[in-house]
Parts: structure tokens; C-alpha cells; sequence
């Protein structure tokens, strides 16, 4: 086993070196675009990896095998919770991607500031919840991981290392890891961390064959020890798979660390790549782990906590003989990879959280930093361009210095969250009920981030109100084990948000020019000419390219509820599990088949121009977030085809002068042109 573990944390240093270089190397969009989001330029490898690592978290490796122990194939619920994140991912990702390049947002509440006009950030009530909504459910997941991670690895050495010694020795090491390296960092762990896991999750198959008889026979023994675990589910069974695969689906799914990928992504086919990886994931590692539960209900029948049964088995194939021992040692490192990517991701996105929507919002309302110059060229030759270079120059320096000290604040924030979670360790965490509260609060973000993104008639009070509403209902329901509670209280939130939508539809008026700017980039099918893009449009998006296919995607699961089937009958066996589980598996694996094909045929990012390549990230003033377009093409505005021309020819022309200019005099010439034209298609 430590061999096994010096072999992963040594993988794992190796990947955090490569990352930190690189983002030495790397800082054309700032310090903090490049830390907290990559630069924008995870590749397709990476990206998948790190979306798919962390949904295997504890609640895989720990709570998986346990549900499947206490309720037999009726745990099969989990991999439908994947199902609608990915298509919740779907959603929003491709947009989310295309308007973080095109308006260079650097963290999801960036997007909904602009989104909903939000002028000042520190006064905006809006702001500030959504940072609640966001933080408090995160943070409690992180410490779920630590507590899992210090129990694991108590377990894993006989007692040798104390779960407060473990948890804080993760404290330091993610601390470090993601101040030296990242987002990367984080997404080149998750490639270690996802390998590790896959290959554990396979190994799982193959006992089930050479060391345990095969699943027939282990179902047999469970048909006389534990019936109910093979017999068909009850009703209230499936109001439970209903609520866990939309609860869990929409707050795994809108969890800060997925729209954060979203923007990181180097391309629209680094994306759609991620995505298809995201998709089968969770068959390759959360069907095994269920197997795993089933094992060990077969192989011990009278466990007082269902959570030590992951352990068990480890140390029940360790006992077997030496072969079991290398076996059990690769899935004890396996269930320590899956909790360390979850609670790296996690940690990542709490930081962007701190750094910059915490700490940027309260500095800038200090006057800590340094509002931007910029000048712009005097035809005349004044001599005007030089003074205003100079004036360029500063504030950008300015602008750097602010955002390196944010930076190291952050990272100093990041490694005193992770140590505060250290205390938590020694809770309880009833994972299910951790889930539920998780998903009764995140999931409420759904009409703020998704519907907001399509839809101009969604303001902020609306939002508001929606998630005020939905969040007391949710977390009360939820409380009180009302069954359906998740599910009632996103009814409520919906009712109240698209109420006051359609009562008050002049509260989605812009409020600024600011604003009405950023509302010209929602919209359903085509972009509008008036917004002005420097980046054409996807050219297919899942969401709205044949949106029969996600309705579907959408409809298609619920045919794998058994309620066609007696409630408490035994099904025969198909290759030792019930035919109700079976078919129920099966509408899965269709459903996330039509996913991958939506992924492969319904989605194609912009079109590539000679200006902007596919994924190339429009660089923008530092601290802007409106739109300085670096180059004209279709749908510029109301301009007529012959002022394009015109226009293009003189922006060659002044092209070839910025040549001749001294770096710091291009610099300020390049923003003014972007100035110029962005008061052209305002």
C-alpha cells in the first residue's frame, strides 16, 4: 500500500510541476484568469479528466457501496443523477464557453453581474447571494471529503495514521498544489486521479468473476439472505429515484467547479470532447462500485453501518493472499484518488470564489485599484499617443500588481479554508442527507444560470425572489424528510421566478448601456447584428439544435423506473441481476448514447476565420468585461458591406503603423481601435 500510495503522490507532484511551469511560462490573460479558469486553454484531455474525476467522489467510493449494501439494486439511482448532469451540463456549457471568449468573464458571477446589470458588486444584493448560495453548500461538501479522506486512509494503514493526522496532511498538500498550479494543477491531478480510478473500477469486474463466483451466484445468496434487495422497488423507491437523479443531477451540475470548467475550456471541440468523456464515465466507475456494495451485503449479511463497507471488502481481499493484496491496496489508492479530486475541484473553485467575488468586489470598492487609461492616437502627431502610452502603461502595471497581490491573498485564503475544514473532520457526515441539503440550495441556481442565458425576459429580482423561496422550502422540506421535498421546493422556486417575470416584465429592462450591451449576447437561436460580436455564434448548440432530441434526453430515463412491474416481485435473472435492473440500466446507457450523439452531431463551435481560430481568447483591457471587438466580420452591427470594407482596409492600414511603433505605443493604439469600434456597433 505505500508503495502504491508514494507511486500517486508522486504522479501527483509530477502533474502539479508541470502545471506551476506552465503557468510561470503563461500570463497573457493575467494572473488570475490564468490561475483560477487556465488561461482558458484546458485542453481536450485535461478538461475531460476533471470534469469526470470529480463526481466520483466520496459519495462513489464510500456511499455507493454502502447504498447498494442497504438497498440492493435500487442504488442503481446514482448513475441517473449523472444523466441529468450531463444534460444539465449541456445546457449551458457551449454558451457559457462562447460568451466567456467573447466577453472575457473570469468566474460564473462575472457572467450573471453582467447578465443582470449588476453596476457595483459589493452593493448588489444579488451578488451576495449567490456567494451563500454558492460557498456554504461547497464548503460543507469539502469537508464531507476530508472527513471521508481521513477516515480512508485510518483504515487504509490499521490505525497507523490518525484521521486528524491524514486530514491535515490533505490540507497542506491540496493548499499547495492549487496556490502553485491552479485550475491546472487541479485538472492535470484529475488526470492521475481518473486513470487510477478507471483501472480500480475495472479491477472490480474482474473479482467479481475470480474472486467472489460471479454475480449469479452472489445474487443467489443475496435472493436468500437479504430478498428485498433483488425484488422490485416500492413507489416511494421511485419518488426517491426521481428526486436524487434531478436533485443530485442539477446541483452537481451547477456546483461553482462545472461552470468554472465551462470557461477554461481552450476550445468548443476541447468542450464537446470533455463532455462525451463525462458521459461515459459513469459506467466505467459507479456501475463497478454498486457491484461492490452487492458483494459485500452477499459477504456480510449483519454490518451495524452500511459506510464500512468499502473498507471490508478491501480488507477481505488484502486477507485472501498476496494477489489480494496488490488487488486491495489499488483500491484502497483508487477510493483515496476519487475523494482528492473531488475535494481538489471543490477547493479550486471556493478560492475563485474568495479571490474574485469575495475580496475583488470589496478592493475595488476601496479604490485599491487602479482604474484603466487608456489614450487615444492623434492623427495631428501631437505627440498625444506617447503621454497616453505612458498613462497605458501605468495602469496596466497597476492592474498586474493589484491582481498578483489578490492572487497571493487568495492563495493564502485557500490553504486556511482547507485547514478549517480539519475540525469538521470528526462529524458524522450522513452523505445521503449532505447530498440532499446540497441539492435542496444548488440546484435553485438553475433559472439564474441556465434559463438566464436564453431567455431576456429573467431579471435579478426575479432570480431572487426564486431562489429565496426555493432555498427556505428546499432546505425546511428536506429537514423534515418530506418525500418529493427537493422536487417541490425547485416547483416553487420556477412559480415564483416566471410569476414575477410575466408581472413585472419591465423589471428585465437594461439599466445601463452597460447592460443593454450584455443583453444583446442573450438569445435563443441567432445572435442578434446588434451585438457586435468579435466571435460568430456556435454554429449548433445542443440546447436549441434539434431541442426534440434533448427533450428526449430528457424524457427517455423514466422509462427505467419499474412502474410497470409489482411492487416487492422477483424478477428472473439476466447474468445474475433482477431484469427490472437491467432494463432500468439500460434506458440509461440509451439515453446517455443519444447524449454522446447530440455531443457528436448537434454541437459545432464558431466557424474559424483568418482573424480568430476556434477557442482563440479574445484578450480584453484588464478588468473589462465589455466587449472591445479586435476584429470585424459578419454581423457588425447595422454597418452596410461596403462601410465594412472601408473599415477593414483602414484597420490594415493602421496595422502596418502599429508595426513601426515601440511596444508600449502599440499597446495603447491597439485599445484605442478597439474603442473606436466598439462605439461603432454599440
Amino acid at each position: 500500500l505505500w508503495v502504491l500510495l508514494a507511486l500517486y503522490f508522486l504522479a501527483l507532484v509530477a502533474a502539479v510541476a508541470v502545471a506551476a511551469f506552465i503557468q510561470f511560462r503563461r500570463c497573457k490573460e493575467g494572473a488570475l484568469v490564468e490561475h483560477y479558469i487556465a488561461g482558458r486553454a484546458l485542453g481536450p484531455i485535461a478538461l475531460g479528466f476533471s470534469l469526470a474525476a470529480p463526481v466520483f467522489s466520496a459519495s462513489t467510493v464510500i456511499g455507493l457501496p454502502a447504498e447498494a449494501y442497504s438497498e440492493g439494486f435500487s442504488a442503481w439511482r446514482c448513475v441517473g443523477s449523472s444523466t441529468f448532469l450531463s444534460i444539465v451540463f449541456l445546457a449551458y456549457a457551449p454558451r457559457l464557453h462562447w460568451l466567456t471568449q467573447a466577453r472575457g468573464y473570469d468566474s460564473i458571477l462575472s457572467f450573471l453581474g453582467d447578465r443582470f446589470g449588476v453596476a457595483q458588486q459589493h452593493k448588489e444584493p444579488l451578488h451576495w447571494l449567490l456567494v451563500l448560495v454558492f460557498f456554504f453548500p461547497s464548503y460543507i461538501y469539502l469537508c464531507a471529503q476530508f472527513n471521508a479522506f481521513g477516515n480512508l486512509l485510518h483504515a487504509a494503514t490499521g490505525g497507523e495514521v490518525s484521521t486528524l493526522l491524514a486530514s491535515c496532511g490533505l490540507a497542506a498538500v491540496l493548499g499547495i498544489f492549487e496556490a502553485l498550479g491552479g485550475l491546472r494543477a487541479v485538472a492535470f491531478m484529475s488526470v492521475v486521479q481518473g486513470a487510477v480510478l478507471v483501472a480500480a473500477s475495472l479491477l472490480i469486474l474482474v473479482l467479481l468473476d475470480t474472486a467472489y463466483g460471479g454475480l449469479p451466484a452472489i445474487t443467489a445468496q443475496l435472493e436468500a439472505t437479504s430478498p428485498g434487495h433483488v425484488a422490485v422497488m416500492s413507489h416511494s423507491q421511485n419518488l426517491r429515484w426521481a428526486e436524487v437523479w434531478i436533485g443530485m443531477g442539477l446541483q452537481r451540475a451547477l456546483c461553482p467547479d462545472y461552470p468554472q470548467r465551462a470557461m477554461a475550456a481552450a476550445s468548443q471541440n476541447a468542450l464537446r470532447m470533455g463532455s462525451a468523456m463525462l458521459a461515459v464515465a459513469p459506467f466505467l466507475v459507479q456501475v463497478p462500485f454498486l457491484f461492490l456494495g452487492i458483494i459485500g451485503r452477499a459477504r456480510f449479511p449483519a454490518l451495524a453501518d452500511p459506510k464500512d463497507t468499502f473498507a471490508l471488502m478491501v480488507l477481505d481481499l488484502v486477507q485472501q493472499d498476496a494477489a489480494g493484496r496488490v488487488l486491495g491496496s489499488i483500491l484502497m489508492v483508487a477510493s483515496i484518488a476519487g475523494v482528492m479530486s473531488t475535494a481538489s475541484s471543490v477547493l479550486c473553485a471556493i478560492a475563485q470564489i474568495i479571490a474574485l467575488d469575495v475580496v475583488r468586489p470589496l478592493v475595488t470598492a476601496l479604490g485599491q485599484q487602479a482604474p484603466a487609461a487608456a489614450g487615444r492616437p492623434d492623427s495631428a502627431g501631437t505627440g498625444k499617443v506617447v503621454e497616453s502610452a505612458e498613462r497605458e502603461v501605468s495602469a496596466k502595471d497597476a492592474g498586474r500588481r493589484a491582481d498578483v497581490v489578490l492572487l497571493w491573498t487568495s492563495r493564502v485564503a485557500t490553504v486556511a479554508v482547507a485547514f478549517l475544514c480539519v475540525p469538521l473532520v470528526f462529524a458524522d457526515f450522513d452523505l445521503d442527507q449532505l447530498l440532499r441539503f446540497q441539492s435542496a440550495i444548488l440546484a435553485q441556481t438553475l433559472p439564474a444560470i441556465v434559463v438566464a442565458m436564453y431567455w431576456r425576459g429573467i431579471n435579478k429580482w426575479s432570480v431572487v425572489a426564486g431562489i429565496v423561496v426555493g432555498v427556505g422550502s428546499g432546505v425546511a422540506l428536506v429537514a423534515f424528510d418530506i418525500p418529493g421535498g427537493i422536487l417541490l421546493s425547485l416547483l416553487a422556486n420556477w412559480l415564483t421566478t416566471v410569476t414575477l417575470c410575466c408581472a413585472v416584465p419591465r423589471l428585465a429592462s437594461p439599466g445601463s448601456d452597460r447592460h443593454e450591451r450584455a443583453l444583446r449576447f442573450i438569445f435563443w437561436r441567432t445572435l442578434p447584428p446588434s451585438a457586435a460580436s468579435p466571435l460568430p455564434a456556435n454554429r449548433k448548440e445542443p440546447v436549441n439544435t434539434w431541442w426534440g432530441l434533448g427533450l428526449v434526453a430528457l424524457v427517455l430515463p423514466w422509462f427505467g423506473l419499474p412502474l410497470y412491474r409489482v411492487v416487492g416481485a422477483t424478477d428472473p435473472y439476466l447474468s445474475g441481476s433482477p431484469v427490472w435492473a437491467v432494463v432500468a440500466i439500460l434506458v440509461l446507457a440509451l439515453t446517455h448514447g443519444l447524449i454522446i450523439y447530440i455531443i457528436a452531431c448537434q454541437w459545432q463551435g464558431w466557424k474559424k476565420t483568418g482573424a480568430v481560430a476556434d477557442g482563440a481568447p479574445v484578450v480584453l483591457a484588464p478588468g473589462s468585461r465589455d466587449v472591445a471587438p479586435a476584429m470585424v466580420g459578419a454581423g457588425a452591427g447595422g454597418l452596410a458591406s461596403e462601410e465594412v470594407v472601408a473599415l477593414r482596409q483602414e484597420l490594415q492600414a493602421l496595422r502596418d503603423e502599429v508595426r513601426r511603433l515601440s511596444s508600449a505605443e502599440a499597446s495603447s493604439v491597439r485599445q484605442a481601435m478597439r474603442e473606436e469600434i466598439g462605439a461603432l456597433f454599440a
